[in-house]
């Protein structure tokens, strides 16, 4: 685990570390410093090895970043954490991730989302308004699918599963009204 603000500092080089927000013991990243990037280029953000937690908000309509990589020990990622992150293409989920938030990735532009086996319950509009969102690979047993998850991708737009899985989220009253297929 990270011991201070300079390890930190390190794994995000992008910003001052004054403008970061953590809770005391550095497990919940509160806040990312919206758009204050010196330069006009868009950057891959990797989240802390300390980090369980990304508060509500955390990213805000933060339109600058484009690639985002999830540390290992993320549990949980807050209500609309990356919305309005339009230029966020790339996100790599890891695994042990249970919880997505609200509204978490509701208008960025992503392409495919790779969801861990580790994942328990995707809040209600959490991919909605990705236009250019195409595939979601599920292949955990969900315990809770909020409504309109993927509301407003592609009109391609399909989920993909295992055949095992598909029957079982194809019972979730929330995903059964998308496209889902297995392998």
């Amino acid at each position: 685990m990270l011991q201070s603000f300079r390890q930190i500092y390190e794994y995000i080089p992008h910003t001052p570390l004054k403008q970061y927000k953590f809770n005391k013991d550095l497990t919940i990243l509160i806040r990312y410093p919206n758009n204050k990037i010196e330069d006009d280029e868009t950057f891959t953000n990797i989240i802390p090895s300390s980090v369980v937690k990304i508060y509500n908000k955390a990213y805000y309509f933060n339109r600058k970043m484009k690639v985002l990589k999830l540390n290992d020990s993320l549990k949980e990622i807050g209500n609309f954490a990356f919305t309005g992150c339009e230029n966020l293409l790339n996100i790599q989920f890891n695994e042990g991730l249970e919880t997505i938030g609200n509204y978490a990735f509701r208008s960025c532009a992503l392409m495919t989302v790779n969801l861990p086996s580790s994942l328990q319950v995707i809040g209600e509009l959490a991919f909605a308004y990705n236009n250019t969102l195409e595939k979601a690979n599920i292949n955990s047993q969900l315990i809770s699918a909020g409504t309109n998850i993927f509301n407003d991708c592609s009109s391609n737009f399909a989920i993909w599963t295992t055949e095992n899985n598909a029957q079982y989220l194809k019972s979730l009253e929330n995903l059964a009204i998308y496209n889902i297929k297995f392998e």
